[in-house]
Parts: structure tokens; sequence; C-alpha cells
């Protein structure tokens, strides 16, 4: 409590001492006994009033109030005094001196800015008007009050022209007071006033505006490979029917591919789908017979076939409604819209773009954007449902056989002596023959050779051979009948062996001999030895995989708004 300190007699000698010397110091003369007793009544009044509206104030802030308040009333007093004073002057001649006192005293005020509009009387106000309107500047005076009375003189003006004087003269005081507006006198100062400070002109106080947050939109292009994904090990899923993750820690641990993307969107206004390149492969396989006893299986069936295909994304809510359930929840409807094919001599038939034509295949976050995303799950679907293809994309090797260890088989591929030319990859099961092609490239991984017969940098240079990292182009394929390996495919049109070529030396050097593993020929016949027991491994045709392009805007702070000039 602040009390006691606050009302000790040595808190008011020091509040009167002040404002009698500072009154003595501006007008030269100390105040006599009556003033000075109103001078310590008003202080004690406001002493008392500032501290029943702020107890918990510290005493400086009190002290200040207080002076404050009391400096405008008794000032105010002072004019009022002067103002009867020199009204009966002439009545009571004996009182000029206490007169000019007070006129002193009013003139000399505490401060000079006491004479702003906002600190003065009204009455003081309304006689520094009236000397404004009768000072001669130019300005109207003030029309008198017309005669509406009928007067009795005929040459006197009717009482409709006198109105119309008299409204005349009103519009250009209207006029007038509008082009030099007056402040208002009514407005009595706050006690939180201080007129103690300097009057601050209205251009040199900053207002400090609120903070207001601006942003731009950033657009990412996110580029989907098929073959990114865990096919290692993910069995259930193809080229056509994916999940990609952008959460890095739902990734798989451990060796292997993971389907994820390394950056992770945050506040997504909008996610468009803008195209997508397919291979040109065959989707399904049909027999025809060439004659009473031979069949053909070389008609391409592909996506160029179909009127469209579907886009399916679970994460992803459409505007697409149809006529099945299906369609309902189709994000982008596909359509043709290029094509592009290497040598056509080869077998394969190049790749296709599909894209969402004049349908706009987006989704909108507004007006709360998308906080993050986590993944995708994209499925390529038929016009009538069900995926563009069920058929892998992978193989599961079971073994290696290199040319030498195949003899007497009619395939072309054999070696029959020395190091082996060409190597038949075996796989767990059949595969249509349009998935793997002459000129396909496969990628190998995860092959180990487990039997210890070659030395164990020969075996290691091998297996780099079938793990490197660009794969391995298709030579043909065959098939078994009978354990017997024939080149091309059965009746049905499947085969379970890729033929892909071994090392040579290097041709630059004119050389067109095979190059043994190991470095030597008994090494290289040891690991043919290797090769004949089981081995793992798994392969992907990378010349049937799809890309996917989705345009992803996103919300960030705009950090040039925020710049102030004394930055730059």
């Amino acid at each position: 409590m602040q009390r006691p300190q606050f009302f000790s007699q040595q808190n008011k000698n020091i509040l009167k001492n002040f404002l009698q010397s500072d009154y003595q110091k501006r007008n030269g003369i100390p105040l006599n006994e009556p003033f000075s007793n109103r001078l310590n009544r008003t202080l004690e009044h406001y002493m008392n009033e500032v501290y029943s509206s702020q107890p918990n104030a510290p005493i400086g802030f009190l002290n200040k109030e207080v002076l404050t308040i009391t400096v405008q009333d008794f000032t105010a007093f002072l004019k009022r005094q002067n103002t009867a004073v020199t009204a009966v002057t002439a009545a009571k001649p004996v009182k000029m001196a206490a007169a000019s006192s007070m006129t002193a005293a009013a003139s000399g005020t505490l401060l000079s800015d006491l004479e702003s509009p906002l600190l003065s009387d009204t009455a003081s106000l309304f006689d520094r008007v009236q000397k404004e309107r009768s000072n001669g500047d130019g300005r109207p005076m003030a029309p008198p009050i017309p005669d509406f009375r009928i007067a009795l003189d005929e040459h006197s003006p009717p009482a409709l022209e006198l109105y119309e004087m008299a409204k005349k003269a009103r519009e250009q005081e209207n006029k007038f007071q509008q082009q030099t507006p007056i402040s208002n006198p009514t407005i009595v100062p706050s006690i939180q006033s201080n007129p103690l400070s300097t009057p601050i002109e209205p251009q040199k106080i900053l207002i400090k505006q609120d903070d207001i947050m601006k942003y731009k939109e950033i657009e990412n292009n996110l580029i989907i490979y098929s073959a990114d994904r865990d096919w290692l090990r993910n069995t259930q899923e193809n080229r056509y029917n994916f999940t990609v993750n952008f959460d890095q820690a739902n990734n798989t641990q451990g060796f292997g591919a993971n389907p994820s993307a390394q950056h992770r969107f945050k506040n997504i206004t909008r996610i468009e789908f803008v195209k997508a390149i397919l291979p040109v492969e065959s989707i399904d396989i049909v027999q025809r017979r060439n004659d009473i006893s031979s069949y053909n299986t070389e008609l391409n069936i592909n996506v160029l076939g179909l009127p469209y295909i579907r886009l399916h994304i679970d994460e992803l809510e459409s505007n697409n409604y149809g006529t099945s359930n299906e369609l309902d929840h189709t994000f982008g409807i596909l359509q043709y819209d290029a094509v592009w094919t290497s040598d056509i001599a080869t077998q394969s038939r190049g790749y296709t773009a599909m894209i969402p034509k004049f349908i706009k295949c987006e989704r909108k976050y507004s007006p709360t954007p998308l906080a993050t995303l986590n993944k995708l799950s994209i499925q390529l679907e038929k016009p009538e449902g069900g995926l563009l293809s069920k058929t892998p994309d992978t193989i599961d090797i079971i073994n290696i056989i290199p040319g030498i260890n195949i003899s007497g088989a009619p395939t072309i591929y054999r070696t029959t002596a020395g190091n082996s030319e060409y190597y038949f990859v075996k796989t767990a099961a059949y595969f249509n023959h349009l998935t793997a092609q002459a000129g396909n490239r496969i990628l190998f991984k995860n092959v180990a050779v487990t039997a210890g017969t070659a030395a164990q940098q020969t075996r290691d240079e091998f297996q780099n051979f079938m793990n490197n990292s660009e794969g391995h182009l298709v030579v043909g394929v065959a098939y078994d009948f009978s354990g017997t390996i024939y080149d091309g495919t059965n009746t049905v049109g499947y085969s379970n062996y890729i033929i892909i070529r071994g090392q040579y030396e290097d041709p630059t050097t004119g050389l067109t001999t095979i190059k043994p593993f190991g470095g030597s020929n008994a090494q290289n016949a040891a690991l043919a030895v290797d090769l004949s027991a089981a081995l793992t491994g798994r392969g992907l045709n990378l010349n049937h995989q799809l890309q996917l392009i989705f345009r992803i805007i996103t919300r960030e702070m705009d950090s040039s708004t925020s710049v102030r000039p004394d930055n730059l």
C-alpha cells in the first residue's frame, strides 16, 4: 500500500513547494495568502481523487497526475478571477492591484501550451471566436436577426425578400465555417493528459500498424517413376498399382528401394495432375492359330486400343461423377496425347503420353490449405474397371545357366566350347513373352552365388556384373520342354528363360573375345560349376515402367513484405 507515503506531510510539502516556486519563477511575484490557501485546498482535493481512482499506481505516477490536474484547475481559477475583476474595475478601483496580479497569473501559466483549445475553458474560447469573427480580415460577419414583422411603411422590403437575404447570409456563414474548422471548446481534458509535456505534431506520431501476413504461392513439379517402388520385396504391387510415401518415417528400413519422395510438401493449396507417360506394352495376350498345328501370339493389345484410362488416387477426392461407383471415385480421365517409338526393327512399341484433355484433374484446398501430404496410392484402371494389367513386371530368379552348360539343346545361344558367350536366366514362373522382349533392359538385384568352387573374387566379379545399375539388354527368350531348352515361346506365348550376353573384352581395343570371370579360363570354368546350383535374385523390366507428373501448389510466407527500407 502506497497510501501512508503518498499522503505524508513530506510528500504534500514537496508538491506544494514545487507549485508555488514554479508560479513565482514564471510570474516574478509570490502567491498571496488567499491564492495560496486556494492552491492548498485544490492540491489536497486532487490527491484524494487521484488516489481513489488508481490506488495501486506508483507514487511517482500519482504525483505526476496530481500536478497535472492541479495546474489545470488552478489556472482556470486564475482566469475566472481575472474576468471577474475586469468586469467590475470601474466600480472597485481599489482592487486593480489584485486584478493586475491575477492578470499576471493568468498570462504566466505554468506552461505555455495551456492556451491549447483542449485545455482552455468554454468562456475564453467563445471570446476568442468572437474576436476572430470581428477582426476585419475580410471574413463575413454574422448577419443581424431580420425583423419579419409587417411594416407599415410602403417602401419597406417584403418579408419574403428578408427571408431570402437571411438564408443567403446563413449559407455564407456555413461555407465559412466549413473552410475554417474550429476546435470543439466543450472537450474536457482527461485526467490522464499531461500539460507538462511539449505538444507533439500529428505528423511526427508513428502509429504501429497490425502485422499483416502475406503469402505467395510456390509451384512444385512432382515426378513419380514406378521403378522406384519397393519391387524387391513387395510382390503385390506392379507398375499400375503402387504407393508413394512422402513421410520418410514410413519408409521401409534396410536394403531395398523405397517408394518415397525426399521432399515433404506443406501448406498445399492445389494438387493438379499433368500427364502420364506409359509404355505401349501388351496388357493382355491372345493365342491365334497360324494353321492346324501352330499358334501366333504376336498381337499387341495395349492402351492405345482403349478410349481412355482412369486414374484413381485414394487420398485425393475428385469432382467427377458418373454412372458407376468407379467413375465417382476417379481422380482423372486420361486420353491419348502423343506417342513415340524407337527403331521399328525392335519389338518394343515405345511410349505414349496420356493427359486429362478438356477436363480439370485437380484437388483444391480452400480456404484452409492441406497441412502435409503423407502418401499417394496410385492405380491406373480400364474404363470398365480393374487394373490396366495385373501381369507383374518383375521376375524371380532361381538359376543362371551359362551357355557352355547347355549341350544338345536346339537353342542357338548355347556355347559349344570355351567361355560362355550367353547366360540363360531361369525364372520361377513362366511369363508372357511380350513383357520381356528383345531390346528391353532388365535390372537385376540381389543376385548371389552361394556355391564355393570358384574363388571368392571370381564370384564377386560375377555378382557385380549381374547386379550392375545399368541393367542388361535382353537378347531373346526361351522355354524348356521335357528338360530341353528351346528358343522363343511355347504354344500359348509363355517363356521361362531370359537370355543375356556375357562380358566381352574392351571392344575399343579391337578385341572380340570373351572376357573370362576371375581373369582366367580355369576360374571361369569353376564359376560355371557354381552356377549349376540354385541361387536367388529378382529382376525388373525398365522398359515397361511409367512416369506420372503432378503439379503441387504450396503456400509460403512472403518475406519481401516484411523488409523495411533500412534493411535494404
